[in-house]
């Protein structure tokens, strides 16, 4: 979903965007904070992308978590701005004559809600040579394994159900 609501974005700035094969896991998220995670990290990785290079979504899957990366062609993170990225306001490029736009709030609000559904955000960065912004998330347990607690198991798919059944539900 977050690719399909990035495309025109991404056409935009002739930019491809390709989906990895994805493993068959499930996570106890907030599908619409989830999508807005996504659709942050893709933004950022497409406006910092050469046109015609490519943004890259793809997938680990390991003790317990799942770590889901995207993957852009763009300059790089200067090592004097690392430490600053996850920041409000923060911008590698602050400057009047910047070529790229935005507040500075996207990847502060990214780690927030991570956070909040029990994961971590982080990136890899070699100046010249692109970015890759992750977040991990646990993997919930499977039904045979899970303990006698009855925590409702949210993905995107039974999200959109649950909006469509219970008028009170927002997310």
């Amino acid at each position: 979903e977050a690719l399909t609501s990035t495309q025109g974005f991404a056409e935009q700035h002739g930019v491809r965007c390709t989906l990895e094969p994805v493993p068959d896991v499930r996570v106890w998220v907030d599908g619409l904070r989830l999508q807005q995670v996504l659709s942050n990290l893709l933004s950022n990785a497409i406006k910092f992308t050469h046109q015609g290079g490519e943004v890259r979504v793809h997938t680990r899957h390991g003790d317990g978590r799942i770590r889901v990366c995207v993957t852009d062609q763009g300059p790089g993170i200067p090592d004097s701005f690392r430490s600053q990225v996850f920041t409000k306001f923060a911008q590698a490029d602050s400057s009047d004559s910047r070529t790229k736009a935005g507040t500075g709030l996207g990847l502060a609000i990214t780690k927030e809600l991570v956070e909040r559904m029990g994961g971590s955000v982080g990136f890899d960065s070699e100046e010249g040579r692109g970015s890759t912004f992750w977040f991990e998330l646990p993997v919930a347990r499977p039904p045979a394994q899970a303990s006698t607690d009855t925590t409702f198991e949210r993905t995107a798919e039974n999200e959109d159900e649950r909006a469509e059944t219970d008028p009170a539900h927002r997310g």
